[in-house]
């Protein structure tokens, strides 16, 4: 049986010193829809590519069946994707907010987005408030186990 695991980090880098902070590291759920999506990649379906990352408001804590971010800000971020250079069996994902996007948010929740539009993973983590001095980096890890 196929298992998948989740890890996801939420960074800061300060614009004027270049400082980067981490603000959370987490393991997080994998959602009900995350393993559909893999069984259509296998198929060789693209819409299944995971290519985007949300952010929004919300507090809840995620659920597996869950399909959507609680309270979702704009905008939706293209994701980088790279294989873990350390573990070939973990993808990791990388979005950045830049200076001028989301500014006055409590960021507090993230997702990942399959590019047709389905959410295949959600998290919640500690507010933090979006401003032009600060670039917000989030980076989510994918581990596929059997």
């Amino acid at each position: 049986m196929m298992k998948l695991k989740g890890k996801f980090e939420f960074f800061g880098t300060q614009l004027a010193t270049g400082k980067e902070s981490v603000f959370e590291v987490k393991e997080n759920m994998i959602l009900d829809t995350m393993y559909s999506k893999l069984v259509q990649l296998f198929g060789g379906e693209t819409s299944a590519y995971i290519n985007r990352m949300q952010f929004g408001t919300g507090a809840t804590a995620a659920a597996k069946d869950q399909t959507f971010l609680q309270v979702p800000i704009t905008p939706i971020k293209a994701v980088s994707a790279a294989i873990d250079p350390g573990d070939d069996n973990t993808v990791i994902f990388t979005a950045y907010l830049l200076e001028d996007e989301a500014n006055g948010f409590p960021i507090s929740e993230a997702g990942l987005v399959s590019a047709d539009g389905v959410l295949v993973t959600r998290i919640t983590f500690t507010a933090r408030t979006k401003s032009s001095s600060y670039q917000f980096g989030f980076r989510w890890s994918i581990t596929v186990k059997s």
